[in-house]
This record gives structure tokens, C-alpha cells and sequence, in this order.
């Protein structure tokens, strides 16, 4: 039969323990304290990333949204969905843009924003700036709508923000637990050897008592000098009967 090591049981059940507690309390911060403002925080990167892959340089080197099928997927579940990408050094509109979304944003502001949401007829509107193959643009999405998908995607990339520095931290914290479990279990560690040394020409000998051995190690050491004291006793007794047997 294989035994555990008590060790690797602790350690893994603290770094467990904490990773629970962590998780616990960001889905409570994320998802009651402290939540998105708006649907938009949801489905914004997922839209982002879609118009993203749809965007190229044409054969004449101006800017195209194509209609990718990922793209065309997104159309379908967003029927309002209107999308415009601009460069940002020559204030190119690519080609595929929505006219009425950028005649919008260009009459609220002559200057293109960085980052930006605002809401419009159609319901909100966001402005992104990102680099991207095709040069460094501003995406302009409005009239989407919050899917399945996105929930999804968006708790993930909480998830993998919080697994990016809990990993790090799990297993800092688990060799810490380690090498402190090692040091707690060492006085029992020592007791055992002990244990394992003690014969008929030591039958005295007892595991130490003192302030070495943590309280909660302490009953079963006094348990273990016990056992040995009535062991002793069994023994003397024996070794009395048949020294008087001897006699007789």
C-alpha cells in the first residue's frame, strides 16, 4: 500500500484553500461589487477582435474591412451592427465603413478619439484605437449586442488576468508552505528515528516532551512514552517472574 506524505497533503491543501478564497473573491468583486457599467465592457473586446481579423490592405494599399466569416457571423447575430475603421495618420475611412456611424462621430468631434464610448440613436457607441497589421487604426462599433459568447469571453479574460498572477504566486506560496511544513514535522521526523532506535538495552529511553514538539504533536509523543512506560513495566515484570522461576 502506498502512504501519502503528509507534507505534500498539507501544502497542496493550503495552496488549494487560498485559491479557492482568491477565485471566491474575485467572481463576488466582478460580478456583484463591483460589475461593467455597461454591457458594452462585455462584448466591446470580442467585437473588437472580430472587425480586427476583417480589416486589410487592399492590392492598392487602402484600407478594407472584408467580410470574413467571422464577420458575417457577427452581422447575423447583431442585425443593427454598424462598423467604420479610419487610419489614423490620414484619416482614411476603409473601405466597408458605415458611412451614417462615422458622418456621427466626425460631427460630434473633428478629433478622432483614442478610446471612447458614447451613445448615439442606434444605442452606444465605442471608439478603440489599436495597431494592427494593416497600421494603426480607430474602430468605431455601435449596435451590437450582448451574446452568450461574449458573457463568456469576458469572464474568461477576468479569469486568465487573475490566473496570470495567481499561478506565479500559487507556486511561490506552495514552496514557502513547503519548506515551513518540513520545518514543523521535523521534531517528529526526530521522534521517529528515536522510536525506530529504542531496543531492550535502552528500554528507558523516551521521546522528547519539551518546547521542541508543537502542541498539536504532543499528545500523540505522550501517547508514544506512555505505551512505552507500560511496555517496560510488562517487561520487568516478565523478566522478574522468570528470574524467580530461575530460582525456584
Amino acid at each position: 500500500m502506498r502512504h501519502r506524505r503528509l507534507t505534500w497533503v498539507l501544502v497542496l491543501r493550503q495552496v488549494a484553500a487560498v485559491v479557492a478564497v482568491v477565485l471566491t473573491v474575485a467572481v463576488i468583486l466582478v460580478g456583484w461589487w463591483d460589475p461593467p457599467p455597461t454591457d458594452l465592457h462585455r462584448w466591446w473586446p470580442n467585437a473588437q477582435r472580430i472587425l480586427a481579423e476583417a480589416v486589410q490592405r487592399g492590392p492598392d494599399g487602402r484600407l478594407v474591412i472584408a467580410e470574413t466569416p467571422g464577420l458575417t457571423a457577427y452581422r447575423a447575430a447583431n442585425p443593427a451592427l454598424a462598423v467604420a475603421v479610419i487610419d489614423r495618420a490620414s484619416g482614411e475611412v476603409a473601405a466597408g465603413s458605415s458611412v451614417p456611424l462615422v458622418e456621427a462621430v466626425r460631427g460630434a468631434d473633428a478629433a478622432l478619439p483614442i478610446e471612447a464610448w458614447w451613445r448615439l440613436a442606434g444605442g452606444i457607441t465605442g471608439a478603440s484605437t489599436r495597431t494592427i497589421p494593416a497600421g494603426e487604426v480607430t474602430f468605431l462599433i455601435a449596435g451590437a449586442e450582448l451574446q452568450a459568447e461574449d458573457r463568456l469571453r469576458f469572464a474568461w479574460g477576468i479569469l486568465r488576468d487573475i490566473l496570470n498572477y495567481l499561478v506565479p504566486a500559487c507556486l511561490v506560496m506552495g514552496l514557502v508552505c513547503w519548506l515551513v511544513v518540513r520545518r514543523v514535522l521535523r521534531p517528529l521526523t526526530g521522534a521517529a528515528a528515536e522510536v525506530a532506535a529504542l531496543d531492550f538495552r535502552n528500554a528507558g529511553a523516551r521521546l522528547p516532551e519539551d518546547a521542541r514538539v508543537p502542541r498539536e504533536l504532543l499528545p500523540l509523543v505522550q501517547g508514544i512514552n506512555r505505551a512505552l512506560d507500560r511496555l517496560q513495566e510488562g517487561f520487568e515484570r516478565q523478566r522478574r517472574f522468570t528470574a524467580n522461576a530461575a530460582h525456584e
